[in-house]
C-alpha cells in the first residue's frame, strides 16, 4: 500500500489503531457549476445533440437504503449526466431516522478498509470508518461488484509519511440527525461530536509559491494512475499531471458501503463535449494594469458553428473567501449585433477577491442562444494563464 498524507481526522490504517498527524492541510473549495450540452428550440421540441440530454437542467438523484444498524445510508448526486472535463458532486450521509438516540458500534463486515486506500490519503476516512466509497467504471451492482476489479484511484501517488490514530468504538446518533457523539477506547480521549456526512472527491495537490498543499478537491472530476516505479513529487500531483485523467465518456458507479456491509450503488454517465457551437479560445489573467482588488481576467470565445449567436455568457466559480456569487462574463452580442460564424469575441472582468492559480483547472460554464432560438450550455475545464 502506498503511504499518503491526509488532513487531521480520526482514522485507522492497516488494522492498527493509532493517531494521524497533519503533514499539510489545505482546504480549497473549487465549486464547479455542472453543465450539460443541450439544444432546445423555443417550441420545446428542440434539436438535441446525440451525446447529451434534451435539457440543461441537472437531474438530482438520491439513493438510499436502511442499514441493519437502524441508520439510513444516503447518496445524493447533483446530476446523473455530466460532460467530460466537468465535475460531479456526490454527498454521502448516515442518518438516524428515529426520534430518539441510536447507539451503534462499528463492524468489520465491509470493503471499506480496502476501498479507502484508493480514495483517501493515508487510507484515511472522513466518516469515521462507518461508511466508505469507491468509484468504478461501468455498471456495477451486488451481482457483479466482486468481479469489478480495483476501484479508480482518487488520490495522487504521492509518497508522504503518515501518522495514524485510533478510531471511535461507540457512536450515539442524535434523533433525526447525522450528528453523533463518538467515544474512544482510551481514557484520555474524551467523547466528541462528529458529523457523519462527506462528499466523494478526487484529490490532488496545489502549489503555493514554494510550498505544496495536499489534499485539495471537493468533487469527482477524474482519477490517477501510478508511475511504473516509485511515486511522484507533490508538485507534480496537480491536475496538469500526466498521471491524472479526467473521467472519460461512459457509465460509472459510485459504490457506497457502511461498516455493516450495506451497499448503495449510485450511477451516472459522462458524455462527450462534442456538438457545442462555441470554442473556448483562452482565459487569460491577470491582465495589466493590475488591480489590488483582484485580477482582471479576459475570456475569449469563438463561434465554430454555422448559425449566428445572439446571446452569450460565461461563468467562473466564486473564489474561496471572495463574493458569494460566481463571476459572470456577459458578451456584447444580441439579435442586432450577433456573433457570426468564425468570429471571436472577448469580455474582461475584475474578479474581486479572487486569487486563481494558473496551475489548476477551473470549470467555465458557457451558455447562450442562436439566432433561431436554439439554446446551448456546456462546461469546460480551463486554466487561467498569464497573457503573453
Amino acid at each position: 500500500m502506498r503511504d499518503r498524507c491526509c488532513a487531521m481526522q480520526r482514522v485507522e490504517g492497516s488494522g492498527v489503531e493509532a493517531r494521524k498527524a497533519v503533514f499539510v492541510v489545505v482546504i480549497v473549495l473549487i465549486v464547479g457549476a455542472m453543465g450539460l450540452i443541450s439544444f432546445a428550440s423555443q417550441s420545446g421540441r428542440g434539436a438535441t445533440s446525440s451525446s447529451a440530454p434534451t435539457n440543461t437542467e441537472q437531474q438530482t438523484s438520491t439513493y438510499s437504503t436502511d442499514s441493519p444498524s437502524g441508520l439510513q445510508l444516503h447518496v445524493e448526486l447533483n446530476t446523473t449526466t455530466m460532460q467530460a472535463g466537468s465535475a460531479l458532486r456526490a454527498q454521502i450521509a448516515l442518518f438516524n431516522p428515529l426520534t430518539k438516540n441510536l447507539s451503534v458500534t462499528p463492524s468489520s463486515s465491509s470493503s471499506i478498509a480496502t476501498w479507502d486506500d484508493y480514495g483517501f490519503f493515508c487510507g484515511g476516512n472522513s466518516m469515521q470508518y462507518l461508511a466508505g466509497y469507491a468509484l468504478f467504471k461501468g455498471h456495477q451492482s451486488s451481482a457483479n461488484i466482486s468481479s469489478a476489479g480495483d476501484p479508480l484511484t482518487l488520490v495522487p501517488p504521492v509518497g508522504i509519511s503518515c501518522v495514524q490514530w485510533q478510531r471511535p468504538n461507540l457512536f450515539v446518533f442524535l434523533p433525526n440527525s447525522s450528528d453523533a457523539i463518538a467515544s474512544y477506547p482510551a481514557a484520555n480521549d474524551p467523547p466528541s461530536v462528529v458529523h457523519l456526512t462527506t462528499t466523494a472527491r478526487t484529490q490532488f495537490c496545489k502549489k503555493f509559491g514554494l510550498s505544496i498543499g495536499c489534499p485539495v478537491g471537493e468533487s469527482l472530476i477524474g482519477y490517477w494512475s501510478s508511475p511504473i516505479r516509485g511515486q511522484i513529487e507533490g508538485g507534480d500531483a496537480t491536475t496538469n499531471s500526466s498521471y491524472f485523467h479526467y473521467l472519460s465518456p461512459g457509465q460509472y458507479t459510485l459504490a457506497v458501503q457502511d461498516t455493516w456491509g450495506q451497499t448503495v450503488y449510485a450511477y451516472f454517465h459522462v458524455v462527450s463535449t462534442s456538438g457545442s457551437p462555441v470554442r473556448v479560445v483562452s482565459v487569460m489573467g491577470p491582465i495589466p494594469p493590475y488591480n489590488p482588488g483582484g485580477p482582471v481576467v479576459g475570456v475569449t470565445l469563438r463561434n465554430i458553428g454555422t448559425a449566428p449567436i445572439t446571446s452569450l455568457a460565461a461563468t467562473l466559480p466564486r473564489a474561496p473567501g471572495g463574493p458569494t456569487v460566481p463571476y459572470s462574463f456577459v458578451f456584447n452580442v444580441s439579435s442586432s449585433n450577433p456573433l457570426q460564424p468564425g468570429q471571436s469575441i472577448q469580455e474582461t472582468r475584475t474578479l474581486i477577491g479572487a486569487g486563481f492559480d494558473s496551475s489548476l483547472r477551473f470549470p467555465l460554464t458557457v451558455n447562450g442562444s442562436l439566432a433561431n432560438g436554439t439554446r446551448f450550455s456546456f462546461v469546460e475545464q480551463i486554466n487561467i494563464v498569464p497573457p503573453g
